[in-house]
């Protein structure tokens, strides 16, 4: 088998159909199988699955695993050389799983590739990252253009229309190599959501294998659609921030990424008090104290 398809679903039947009927109706010319792994969804999600596609392999979590896990889940019986983890909210346009892997066949140094994000208007979304986040990646927030000052046009998603050595791809179409995935241990089981894929491919890179974006490949991604029954994700992106930091870079990365958050929040507080905008004000002051909440709890 070429390529495993794994697709974690949580309350997005008709998402997950959508692009279930996508990759059935475009993928040719490549071996492939597609695994399901639904995260103890209530809306019927994996009966339509088994009524629907019964080719698909199909497995029912008791409990909702978050992102990371489920993937880890679904590749436990994965006999595919490469993993195309996609998300539920994503759809084909086209055969864009062949210029991935085409391109990762000819790159052996290449450990992960991901496509080009469209959204349901066709509009560019973010794709990539330049560069993996850091304890410096705040000071960005204080001036709102400086990636396209530092990258260009191509800072997010490739305009280029030619592959692209980037810093990470978003977890929505990451094709990874099986061997380097097995090897480096999987997704890391302390995030249930976000940061999971920034962390995974830290240690791809750490082991020497790059990172590229390959423009040929262009998908629709419904961008926040399979978030949209999860609680609380603000604070899950602060945790899953703090841990993914604490990993990479040491508990004094993650210390100086708190700094300049709370320079940034504290700014904005200022500008939008000496506007009177008092809504404004409340929204970055609750912001603030949900960040510190999260900081003492993860990093002390």
């Amino acid at each position: 088998m070429k390529v495993s398809i794994v697709i974690v679903n949580y309350n997005t039947k008709k998402l997950l159909l959508d692009c279930l009927a996508s990759v059935y109706q475009h993928i040719k010319d490549i071996a492939f199988e597609v695994i399901v792994v639904d995260n103890a969804s209530a809306d019927g999600s994996a009966e339509a699955v088994k009524e629907q596609y019964p080719a698909v392999r199909l497995v029912e979590s008791e409990q909702n695993l978050g992102f990371g896990q489920a993937n880890n889940l679904g590749c436990r019986g994965a006999t595919g050389e490469y993993l195309f983890f996609l998300n539920s909210d994503t759809v084909l346009l086209d055969n864009a799983l062949l210029p991935l892997v085409a391109f990762m066949d000819s790159r052996p140094d290449c450990g992960i590739a991901g496509g080009n994000l469209v959204d349901s208007g066709r509009t560019p979304v973010h794709s990539y990252g330049p560069v993996l986040p850091s304890p410096f990646s705040d000071l960005y927030r204080f001036l709102p253009n400086a990636m396209r000052l530092r990258y260009g046009k191509s800072w997010c998603y490739n305009y280029t229309g030619k592959p692209m050595e980037v810093g990470y791809i978003t977890g929505a179409d990451l094709l990874i190599r099986r061997e380097i995935f097995d090897s480096i241990g999987a997704f890391h089981p302390a995030f249930f959501m976000y940061y999971e894929e920034t962390e995974l491919t830290s240690r791809v890179r750490k082991a020497g294998y790059s990172v590229w974006s390959v423009p040929e490949a262009t998908i629709v991604h419904i961008k926040g659609a399979s978030l949209e029954f999860l609680s609380g994700a603000k604070q899950m992106v602060f945790e899953s921030k703090y841990r993914y930091l604490r990993m990479v870079y040491g508990t004094n990365g993650a210390r100086l990424a708190h700094l300049l958050f709370r320079l940034w929040c504290n700014y904005k507080r200022a500008f939008f008090a000496l506007l009177s905008r008092l809504t404004s004000y409340k929204k970055y002051t609750a912001m603030l104290a949900m960040e510190e909440e999260v900081f003492r709890r993860e990093i002390g």
